[in-house]
């Protein structure tokens, strides 16, 4: 095995292979067009599913082959069989094509770029089942919380008006169910309702996704049980994790994720929904027991008409492949290790679908048997377990096998994946090797295209390929029509006669790519070098963020009072700031080139108790602008020169919440017991570990504090402010930490920010002192 560095992943289709012993085979064929990219990943799912009765979560005996009936205990030893004796192993049942094919997709292109995909079906089935795939454009894999927020907002927020059902309410109360699914790139609501019911469950679907997400209040709440279910998943299942962060080509770690998701506004949900919840390039995909394709095909069409017209682009945007991924990596981690070999499976036509379901059986055999089957047993024994598993990925699928193995044998096992891949792609398979994975793949084909779930996946990814539509519609309706090809047959009869040239150039394709193998807990130790392995950072949840996730609030109060008596301490001590009934300073903002403000404030917080709120004076001055604010109790006024005008309730509340929010104010009321927070999380900013604590006896302004753990500075405050324009998010950073007398630390340095932009206020105060202005001052002049 060589020891050279993991190489970075790359399309096979951009090398040229160096002469291949296959090669010779394959000369002078001609090239079928690339039009069933997702025929080879779709139905490559029935290679690499197998009945498991268990996961097998180490290696050891192997206690269920997968396949009925007790394992072959006369099986011949791996080193003295070839590949085509493993796959001849017991009896293979016959194929046949005699119960018919599955229904056949008939492909729409609708105006908005919408391709939506029809059944044509004469079935008597009582269960109609639709998909809606929304594509995200250049979402990077640290975003995942932002799709998953949207698609939950989606899901189960009221239609409209507060008070009306949500989607999913409506789905279940017709008797249906309701599945949403997210990855990096694609985001995918099913429905499954009785045949009845599928018009008005689809108005509903669409209704849903075509609405803005607007509410602050209902974001928030969806916001924590989002952060709650990522962290349990990424807790669980680092290893997934990892390998969607090596084949997304991540750098952010699993820390990020969380604290995107975590951190996420009204106004990232809204930009984001309008960015990737357009019709153009989505896929609407219908199974409906006893309706005609073309029939159908209109009735989608006018459905979604409304929502199409939305989007004014009509031909949806190319869909470029990503770049197989290969080479081997390391996440190390006080976790057992647990290992996965990935394949990605670059687009491929019709003829070569076949050829590339084919060489999935040649080499895992279904999870048993198959060159990586061999040269486990002949490098681990016969005792070996596979976890094969397929993860859909709504443009197309990866293919895993998980081990869970010491530390050790990590080498090992990766010598031995790289031995059975060279040998499938050195050697050529006999006839009887070749005949038996097409008939596996044969059989499994049919058995997923059976099933309503798998047909609508393997049609959705059969449109999203750029198979040509039958019908492409204009604004008056069908421009073209065009016989539906027949796709099942194509790729069914080419498995029930397998090419050994094709297979032949498939293998030479891939000849020179390398399956990614990628390795979650443990330590590199000697006999795995870490010039074999690329480490990978920051791939599991941390200890601490996982416990005060799933913590109750009681626990999570707990944890801030710990970090609040800390933050107070380093702010001047208990004693001191719990004096402070408010203060008085003297500042300077400044916007971009804009005019300087000037602004001299006094505040005095309201008494323990009060049921009203605290009394203001603001001065400020902008060019030769005066403009003085007062407030008292609830109402307030607003006076520049010889106008003044009453302030609303609202804007009363507003003024006060803005002054108040002040690191030394914020800690002030906490220690008089006038405020109550719980701990979030804590995460990473820059060089500093930070404690994000949010304050639970005030959601109105859904206030965050976030406070250093090393010098428990208060370095960030976030609130969202209810204005006349409508709901804002504020993201206030302090420091320059001074001491502003009397023993009391506070930041003379503000940087504001609105929403979510990189641009911001900057206030720098000239003064500061803690304790309220006399009434005098607070009286009118």
């Amino acid at each position: 095995m060589s020891s050279e560095p993991p190489n970075l992943p790359a399309s096979p289709t951009s090398r040229q292979p160096a002469a291949h012993p296959w090669r010779v085979r394959w000369a002078g064929r001609r090239r079928t067009g690339a039009v069933l990219l997702s025929l080879v990943l779709a139905t490559a799912a029935g290679c690499w599913i197998e009945p498991y009765a268990r996961r097998v979560d180490t290696i050891g005996p192997r206690l269920d082959t997968g396949r009925d009936g007790p394992p072959d205990s006369s099986r011949p030893d791996a080193a003295n069989q070839t590949p085509t004796e493993a796959f001849e192993t017991g009896p293979l049942p016959a194929v046949s094509n005699s119960s018919g094919l599955p229904p056949m997709p008939v492909l729409g292109l609708l105006p908005g770029g919408l391709r939506a995909v029809a059944s044509d079906d004469v079935q008597d089935l009582p269960l109609a089942s639709l998909q809606l795939t929304l594509r995200h454009r250049g979402l990077a894999a640290s975003r995942l919380g932002l799709a998953e927020i949207c698609a939950h907002l989606v899901a189960e927020a009221p239609l409209g008006a507060e008070g009306r059902a949500s989607l999913r309410d409506l789905v279940e109360r017709a008797g249906g169910t309701l599945r949403v699914e997210v990855d990096p790139r694609t985001t995918r609501f099913r429905i499954e309702v009785p045949r009845r019911s599928w018009r008005p469950s689809l108005h509903r679907l669409i209704e849903a996704v075509a609405l803005v997400p607007s509410s602050p209040s209902r974001i928030e709440a969806t916001r924590e049980s989002i952060v709650r279910s990522m962290t349990g998943r990424l807790a669980d299942d680092p290893l997934g994790t990892l390998v969607e962060r090596v084949r997304s080509f991540e750098l952010d770690g699993v820390s990020r994720w969380l604290e995107l998701a975590e951190d996420a506004t009204l106004a990232q949900v809204a930009n984001f929904h309008s960015t990737n919840y357009r019709s153009n390039g989505a896929v609407l995909t219908a199974w409906v027991p006893r309706a005609r394709g073309d029939a159908l095909l209109r009735t989608l069409h006018e459905i979604s008409k409304d929502w199409t017209a939305a989007d004014p682009s009509r031909f949806p945007d190319a869909i470029p492949a990503l770049p197989a991924a290969s080479g081997t990596f390391w996440a190390a981690g006080e976790q057992p290790p647990h290992a996965a070999l990935v394949l990605d499976l670059p687009p491929a036509g019709p003829e070569e679908t076949a050829a590339r379901l084919c060489l999935n059986e040649l080499f895992s055999g279904g999870g048993i048997g198959g060159h990586l089957g061999i040269a486990l047993e002949k490098s681990f024994g016969k005792e070996f377990a596979l976890d094969p598993r397929l993860v859909d990925e709504g443009l197309g699928f990866r293919l895993e096998m998980r081990f869970a193995v010491p530390g050790s044998q990590v080498r090992k096992l990766h010598d031995a994946a790289q031995d059975a891949w060279q040998a499938l792609t050195r050697r050529p398979p006999g006839d009887r090797e070749l005949q038996a994975a097409a008939r596996r793949a044969h059989l499994r084909a049919l058995s997923i295209l059976a099933s309503p779930d798998g047909w609508l996946k393997a049609s959705t990814h059969l449109a999203l390929a750029g198979l040509a539509p039958s019908y492409l519609w204009g604004q008056d309706g069908p421009m073209r029509q065009e016989p539906p090809p027949n796709a099942w047959g194509q790729l069914l009869s080419r498995l029930e006669k397998p090419d050994a040239d094709v297979v032949a150039a498939q293998v030479e394709l891939l000849a020179d790519s390398r399956p990614l193998l990628v390795v979650a807990g443990g330590s590199q130790g000697a006999r795995a070098p870490s010039d074999t392995f690329a480490d990978v950072p920051d791939a599991f949840v941390p200890s601490l963020r996982a416990n005060t996730v799933s913590a109750d609030t009681e626990a999570q109060e707990a944890a801030a009072l710990q970090i609040l008596g800390f933050a107070t301490a380093a702010a001047g001590g208990l004693e001191r700031i719990s004096l402070i009934d408010g203060y008085q300073s003297l500042a300077v903002t400044r916007s971009g080139r804009g005019p300087e403000m000037i602004e001299r404030t006094g505040y005095a917080a309201p008494e323990v108790g009060s049921t009203t709120g605290g009394r203001l004076l603001v001065d400020r001055r902008i060019l030769n602008t005066n403009i003085v604010t007062r407030i008292a109790g609830r109402s307030g006024t607003e006076t520049s020169g010889a106008r003044t005008i009453e302030l609303t309730p609202d804007e009363v509340l507003t003024t006060l919440d803005a002054v108040s929010r002040h690191p030394i104010q914020l800690l002030a009321d906490w220690s008089r017991q006038q405020a109550r927070y719980r701990m979030v999380s804590t995460r990473r900013d820059g060089d500093r570990q930070v404690a994000v604590l949010e304050r639970v006896d005030d959601p109105r302004q859904g206030l965050r504090i976030y406070i250093d753990t090393e010098s428990y500075l208060v370095r960030m405050v976030t609130a969202r402010e209810h204005r006349g324009i409508g709901t804002v998010f504020l993201r206030e950073e302090y420091r320059d930490y001074r001491n502003s007398g009397k023993g009391v630390r506070t930041p003379f340095h503000k940087t504001t920010r609105i929403d979510d932009s990189t641009a911001g206020l900057i206030t720098r105060y000239q003064w500061f002192r803690t304790g309220s202005p006399s009434a005098d001052e607070f009286a009118a002049k």
